[in-house]
């Protein structure tokens, strides 16, 4: 069911999706792994779920985990499907972070969504966004299918360190960035 709603979204509209299938489990798992330990966490462009569901698992007691997803029928499916009190929706674009959430709020921020397809200007102005709302030393974890973000994720973050998961269609790029 999941995958087929997700393929179907990625037929509709690849340049929004940017993938055929979720994310794998070993995918997922890796980018949940490098939020180890915060509290407060945003994940833009959740899709259907692959990586919410490993945050959960992760996420404290307490914690709370804030979604971004632009697509109405990822979130109805997310909605339906992940009944968390620690979790909070917005049907809302990245571009509208900083509106959304204060200066310094998120302690990480986990990001599914398609760079590759964006313009360069919309990709510097969520990644702004990002920047001013992760806490000082906040993590900021995108995953991506080439390493053309690189240098633009070098100049933003004081450090940036890459992995590699080959176990996902299609193998990934995983970019760690501290604030």
């Amino acid at each position: 069911m999941e995958q087929l709603l997700f393929l179907k979204n990625s037929v509709k509209n690849f340049y929004r999706v940017g993938a055929v299938m979720p994310s794998s489990r070993f995918l997922s798992k890796r980018m949940a792994r490098a939020t180890h330990g915060a509290e407060t966490i945003i994940e833009l462009g959740a899709g259907t779920g692959a990586i919410t569901k490993e945050l959960l698992k992760i996420l404290p007691l307490q914690g709370r985990l804030t979604i971004l997803e632009i697509n109405p029928d990822f979130v109805s499916f997310l909605e339906k499907n992940f009944q968390d009190k620690r979790m909070v929706y917005y049907a809302k674009s990245a571009e509208f972070l900083p509106k959304i959430f204060g200066k310094n709020s998120a302690a990480a921020i986990v990001s599914s969504l398609p760079f590759g397809n964006f313009s360069r200007q919309r990709t510097e102005k969520i990644l702004s966004g990002v920047v001013d709302c992760l806490k000082p030393n906040g993590v900021f974890v995108q995953f991506q299918y080439s390493l053309k973000s690189w240098r633009t994720l070098k100049k933003i973050f004081r450090q940036v360190d890459i992995c590699f998961e080959p176990r996902n269609l299609w193998p990934a790029f995983i970019y760690i960035c501290r604030k």
